[in-house]
């Protein structure tokens, strides 16, 4: 019931109660009250008492209907605190999987460099320059001999050319050789961050796609194939910032 339908069923109880008034009025003023007028008063009673039943039964009906709006809305609550809770139950497993990953590459990562380590060329042995010994000046039998101190073989050291430094093609560092190498699984490149940033961003909160395009990229060989295939197959705005930072990922692996 609205305010206006609900204010003119007022005004009418009020307009019944003034007119019973009146006929109350008459028959007080009445020795003996007429049967009519009897009539009319209890009709008007009975009236306002329906009038008031009425607009009783209309605000019991109004509470009703708030209750049950109420209780679906309680009842969409707890569906969303249901569904929140398996997602943060979901994300705590994604984080629990991702730091077991990261302890697992480390030792791995430390194995690497020391094999590294040991394929630096080792320092060669530096050469020995001898120098020719002079022979003796024979002299006329005229000339008086004079004999020519022989002279020792001197021994010189020749500087050691030293190791060029290890290179790739281009002014790639060692780093990045082992960045590189490290990269061989495109899945290592992610820092947790950046897990949770692709998949978001990039996936629309799709694990399993996620971790089928990082497959697929793992098995080209090269950046411009890699590329292509991100073209062909996801259609991303190469303009947003994720997919920037996802295509630098990307292209260290090929570097």
């Amino acid at each position: 019931m609205n305010k206006m339908v609900y204010r003119e069923k007022l005004n009418q109880l009020l307009a019944d109660v003034h007119e019973l008034e009146s006929l109350i009025g008459e028959l007080l003023a009445e020795e003996e009250p007429g049967a009519q007028l009897l009539f009319k008063s209890g009709s008007r009673a009975y009236s306002i008492l329906e009038g008031i039943k009425e607009i009783e039964n209309e605000q019991i009906r109004q509470m009703n209907t708030r209750l049950v709006e109420r209780q679906d809305e309680l009842s969409h609550l707890s569906v969303l605190l249901d569904q929140y809770q398996r997602m943060a139950e979901a994300c705590k497993k994604d984080i629990l999987a991702t730091k077991q990953e990261i302890e697992n590459s480390e030792p791995l990562l430390s194995q690497k460099k020391e094999e590294v380590k040991e394929t630096v060329l080792p320092k060669e042995p530096e050469p020995i320059i001898e120098e020719p010994v002079q022979k003796e000046e024979v002299k006329s039998p005229t000339e008086s001999v004079r004999e020519e101190p022989v002279k020792e073989p001197v021994q010189k050291t020749a500087e050691a050319p030293q190791p060029a430094p290890v290179m790739a093609k281009g002014n790639v560092s060692l780093n990045d050789l082992l960045e590189k190498k490290n990269l061989s699984d495109f899945r290592k490149a992610f820092s947790l961050n950046d897990r949770f940033r692709f998949r978001r961003d990039l996936f629309h909160g799709n694990e399993e796609q996620m971790n089928q395009v990082i497959s697929d990229l793992n098995q080209i060989d090269s950046l411009d194939e890699a590329l292509r295939f991100i073209d062909k197959n996801l259609s991303w705005d190469m303009n947003n910032e994720t997919v920037t930072d996802f295509i630098k990922l990307l292209e260290k692996r090929y570097i």
